[in-house]
């Protein structure tokens, strides 16, 4: 008994690093809804090309794992007294088939029993292949003998010890087998990890292979990269993992490569933008003389404002879908629109139609691609596939270097994944020119554009946690933004509109935050902080939207005009007070949890999202000082069916995005109250 209990023991210490990362691949497949989803879409109507490259790449996993099982357990185990040969072949071989039982596993869950089934039959296909390759290793000088590895691993007395590292390169040189995964193997991935540290080859090919084979393959790489690391590492004499992670420690001190882009500075660092009175002032005189000119002299112009609630992909589609239903159903609507903010996805979204809109009235006349149709196809790229490749190849080498390499941040790459595909789809390269030029041609501010609306783009300082806003409009030192820093009085200077979308969005671990400096003159420079995503402290837009209303209320006084307050309303509310009563205090490592917990749920999106609805309602039903009209239009509203699934993340199916564009459509069906009234002000 305890002979079995130290081999199994012995084992779990050798390779349990492969079981963590089995445990980290089921997580990924099969716990979140984006995971649910990309592996629904494989499911529901992959082109043959996905299939292959999933399929392929399944068995070089397997393949990758059953290797990396033997060179750890058949050549350098620790206590390998205790290690039965026998029992550690077939263990191997168990190994190398757990990829396949992961991948049954995710679509049994899918409800997918036939690739399910699949999976489970190309495990066995892959156990047989396992087997062959195991019986050409024992060959003459292919690999080494129990014996060879006896006189490697242990010294004269017969005591387990460790060889020097040119012994260990020495014994690797003297089988072929070894040496193929040292080095064939390892000139592969190196290959890859340099391919896939080009951005355009990174894109490129990552949207290529789709988000799953995009996961398999990520996951191999690191299964082997750690296979190489445990092998060579010692605690004793070559204590390799601990050099790294002193030396990872270091690199991190110099090598933070996540600065936001700034192109060209503002002429003599002088801030050119508008206040919010000053722009009002421009936009109403232009508006109003338009709207008088078709509507009777006592109609009321409506001045619309717009809160984006974030929400990842589905955020950006339900907001730019939304927003076009607006703009086509109730002619002169997007007119009328003064200013959209919030944070995250849906700010993602509304800074893009916005840009689509822009070149709309600008373009199209010489460019036949800019339409509605092209735009969907662009808001539904595939995002995460980028992303992932590059957290998981790029971002990895950028930690050992000890200098940033800007074109290795994931969050730089998101942005380029956006340029490309708005590149492809719409023929424009609008989305890297810049952000201020859409309203301030040649940085000029008595050419304040007022054909589309202006732009809050909400992030946060992750130091201090004050909110970020990236707009057209100067907010430095005014009203309710006090406490809020104004990004382009710190940078002074001009971001593309790519990079001004990533403002808002920078979602928790999938995305880095943004370094960004404040320039005190044309040669001196210092980094305030990192901006994170805006649904960190207030996810809604609602609160910058109001805030925006109050400070123009004076505005608003003695002129013939309607304030409306629109929330484009995607997700729900982490925080139910229905279910107050059932919820349970932690009790599992509450001492670490409950800080945690905190910050999320206290410093998140829930509670004070609620309690800004709430008081914007009870002001409309009571005094109003405003004289506002305020509704939503919430994408889960319980008068449609709720049971079509929407996921949160960089990647939305192609199924989710259809049933997301027809619930739109749904809008003057459910939303009826708020189309009633705009209608009463739009004859």
């Amino acid at each position: 008994m305890n002979s079995l209990l130290l081999t199994t023991w012995s084992f779990f210490r050798n390779i349990g690093y492969l079981f963590i990362i089995f445990i980290l691949a089921f997580i990924i497949f099969n716990a979140p809804d984006q995971s649910k989803d990309f592996v629904l879409a494989f499911i529901d109507g992959s082109e043959p090309s996905y299939y292959v490259s999933v399929a392929i790449l399944l068995f070089f996993w397997s393949y990758i794992t059953w290797y990396s099982a033997c060179i750890i357990l058949e050549i350098s185990p620790v206590n390998y007294q205790f290690i039965n040969e026998k029992l550690a072949e077939y263990f191997c071989l168990f190994i190398g088939y757990i990829p396949s039982i992961i991948m049954a596993i995710t679509f049994f869950m899918a409800h997918s029993v036939k690739l399910g089934f699949a999976s489970l039959l190309a495990g066995l296909a892959f156990l047989l292949f396992f087997k062959w390759r195991d019986r050409a290793n024992t060959g003459p000088g292919k690999w080494p003998s129990k014996v060879n590895v006896l006189k490697h691993n242990l010294n004269g007395k017969g005591e387990e010890r460790t060889p020097s590292f040119r012994e260990e390169l020495k014994f690797i040189d003297g089988y072929p087998n070894v040496l193929f995964y040292f080095m064939v193997i390892g000139i592969f991935f190196l290959i890859l990890l340099i391919i896939l540290c080009i951005p355009s080859l990174l894109i490129w090919s990552s949207r290529t292979l789709r988000p799953a084979a995009v996961v398999i393959l990520s996951i191999t790489f690191l299964t082997y990269l750690f296979t190489v690391l445990f092998y060579f590492h010692d605690l004793k004499t070559r204590p390799f993992v601990f050099i790294i992670l002193f030396w990872l420690v270091i690199c991190s001190t110099c090598n933070d490569n996540t600065k936001v882009t700034v192109t060209r500075n503002f002429k003599d660092l002088q801030d050119f933008r508008l206040t919010p009175r000053a722009a009002f002032d421009k936009w109403y005189n232009k508006k109003v003389a338009a709207w008088e000119l078709v509507h009777e002299p006592n109609d009321s112009m409506p001045v619309i404002f717009i809160a984006t609630q974030g929400g990842g992909i589905r955020g950006e589609i339900w907001t730019s879908e939304v927003l076009n239903l607006l703009r086509d159903s109730i002619r002169g609507f997007y007119d009328q629109v003064f200013c959209i903010g919030g944070a995250s996805g849906g700010t993602v979204g509304a800074v893009y139609y916005n840009a689509f809109v822009y070149d709309s009235l600008n373009n199209q006349h010489k460019n036949a691609a800019i339409t509605f149709e092209n735009f969907q196809k662009f808001t539904c790229a595939d995002c995460i596939s980028p992303v992932t490749a590059s957290f998981v190849f790029g971002e990895n080498l950028q930690r050992f270097l000890p200098w940033p390499a800007a074109s290795l941040e994931r969050s730089k790459i998101m942005m380029q994944a956006f340029s490309t595909s708005y590149y492809k789809h719409l023929k424009s390269g609008l989305t890297d020119s810049s952000f201020l030029n859409m309203y301030y041609p040649n940085d000029d501010s008595s050419k304040f554009n007022c054909d589309i609306p202006s732009l809050f783009v909400n992030g946060v300082l992750a130091e201090t946690g004050q909110r970020v806003i990236t707009s057209d409009l100067k907010i430095k030192d005014i009203g309710n933004f006090q406490n809020d820093i104004d990004f382009f009085d710190k940078v002074r200077g001009h971001i593309t509109i790519a990079t001004a979308s990533l403002n808002c969005m920078r979602f928790p671990l999938l995305l880095s935050g943004g370094l960004f400096n404040k320039e005190k003159s044309k040669d001196a420079s210092y980094s305030i902080g990192h901006i994170v995503d805006g649904g960190y402290r207030e996810n809604t837009g609602l609160q910058a939207m109001y805030s925006l209303m109050s400070e123009l209320k004076e505005r608003f006084k003695g002129k013939p005009i309607k304030p409306f307050l629109i929330y484009l309303r995607n997700g729900g509310f982490e925080y139910d007070p229905a279910k107050e009563d059932s919820t349970n205090a932690m009790r599992l490592l509450h001492d670490i949890g409950t800080p945690v917990r905190a910050l999320l749920n206290v410093n998140g999106t829930s509670v004070p999202a609620l309690g800004i609805m709430k008081m914007i309602e009870q002001q409309q039903a009571n005094d109003n000082p405003l004289n506002m009209y305020y509704n939503q239009i919430w994408l889960k509203d319980p008068k449609y069916n709720n049971k079509d699934a929407f996921p949160l993340g960089l990647y939305i199916s192609d199924t989710a995005c259809t049933k997301l564009r027809l619930r739109a459509q749904k809008i003057p069906e459910i939303n009826t109250q708020l189309f009633e009234m705009l209608k009463h002000y739009f004859k």
